[in-house]
């Protein structure tokens, strides 16, 4: 299953910030290799955990990660070029309704600016709209200034600080916390589409939104 996002626009306090048309694909056993390669790069799986403090996985390892039910990953494209990078949601059947961001860059080749916010930003909507979580977070290394920078321009919202969680280089470094709840999602982003064509404001999702709640 392949979708685009068509030049969305967010608003983010009040500015319309016009976004490149990215293409989001699920991942499948042929790209585990080229995502494997890319996360066996000293200089992306430095400020990486996967779980337990591992910081590389196996080609096995990995894609028993990304073709598990409880990982919402897509490879990001722009048309007619190779996949730049891929974006996760980790413990995405959670039942309190919560996942955890992470993202790579795994390419960089004459794409548009801002090519991997917009990716990070179709996979939120999906988080939020079809897989109707409340809340996603993220954490970041300290010192990882770019990634720190797109998470504030996303519009995470910084909320703590693990001290000396992470390790680089035989140092401790902080972990700084971020998270998003579904309402400033749409706060920020009401027209922007998910994978299953639904945004924030339509009446479909109000309509979905709706029936759990009288559920609950």
């Amino acid at each position: 299953m392949v979708f685009s996002i068509e030049q969305a626009q967010a608003s983010t306090h009040q500015q319309d910030a016009l976004l490149p048309k990215v293409t989001l694909a699920k991942v499948k056993s042929e790209d585990i290799r080229m995502l494997h390669s890319w996360l066996s790069d000293e200089r992306v799986y430095r400020w990486l955990d996967m779980g337990g403090g591992r910081q590389l996985l196996s080609v096995l390892q990995l894609q028993s990660l990304m073709m598990s039910s409880r990982t919402y990953a897509r490879l990001a494209s722009v048309p007619g070029m190779p996949a730049f990078g891929f974006v996760c949601l980790n413990d995405a059947q959670n039942l309190m309704g919560t996942a955890e961001l992470w993202y790579l860059r795994g390419r960089y080749s004459g794409e548009p600016s801002r090519v991997m916010m917009s990716a990070i930003l179709s996979v939120l909507a999906s988080g939020f709209l079809d897989l109707k979580h409340a809340v996603i977070s993220a954490w970041v290394a300290d010192g990882n200034q770019s990634s720190l920078r797109l998470q504030q321009q996303i519009g995470m919202q910084q909320v703590g600080r693990q001290r000396a969680r992470h390790v680089m280089d035989g140092q401790r470094h902080d972990r700084i916390l971020f998270d998003m709840t579904l309402d400033e999602f749409g706060s920020r982003y009401p027209k922007l589409v998910s994978e299953q064509g639904l945004t924030y404001q339509s009446s479909a999702f109000n309509q979905n939104e709706a029936c759990v709640n009288e559920q609950l």
